[in-house]
């Protein structure tokens, strides 16, 4: 009884075996190439690697129809729809792999924009290394310093004219725009 087991459980598999070769469009192996599978029989996806010869296997596959997957940085990614894996058969799907353009991903990390897009104002800080290095004549006063400003050029007295509008409060004596 017991020398017969074994043979009786060799004939309870179920699944079968899906294997190949992978290579170029002049025949060489293409070893470190991703096969991937899926089959509505698979709970999940798998993969493996081909290896120096470009031989790749999946074994212990439930029966059913595959789809196959290679991809290879520099080749196009190959699909191959459905491979037919039946029960204790290994069947054969062997791949060629055309050259394909190198794809070069960019990828931009940037933080928020020290522009505010919700306002058209305007606004500059004057801060006291701006006024050390600000050429100022002798003759000059703080609110000189205004008119070294983008957008702002002369006006009347002290109160200078800002994009074109005049600043309507005039400063009072001992007042600056600081």
């Amino acid at each position: 009884m017991l020398l017969v087991l074994p043979h009786m459980l060799h004939a309870q598999k179920t699944t079968g075996t899906l294997r190949g070769f992978v290579t170029d469009d002049t025949g060489a192996p293409l070893p470190g190439m991703t096969i991937e599978i899926e089959s509505a029989n698979l709970m999940t996806p798998r993969s493996t690697l081909t290896d120096a010869r470009g031989f790749y296997r999946f074994l212990y596959l439930p029966t059913g129809r595959y789809i196959i997957c290679a991809k290879l940085e520099g080749f196009e990614t190959y699909w191959l729809r459905g491979v037919p894996v039946q029960v204790q058969q290994t069947s054969t799907a062997d791949i060629e792999m055309n050259v394909g353009e190198l794809e070069e991903t960019i990828e931009v990390t940037a933080e928020a924009s020290l522009i505010d897009t919700e306002s058209a104002s305007k606004t500059y800080n004057i801060n006291i290394q701006m006024l050390e290095t600000v050429p100022i004549a002798p003759r000059m006063n703080f609110s000189d310093v205004w008119q070294t400003l983008p957008g702002v050029s002369g006006g009347w007295g002290d109160s200078p004219l800002v994009n074109a509008g005049h600043i309507t409060r005039d400063l009072e004596p001992g007042e600056s725009y600081f």
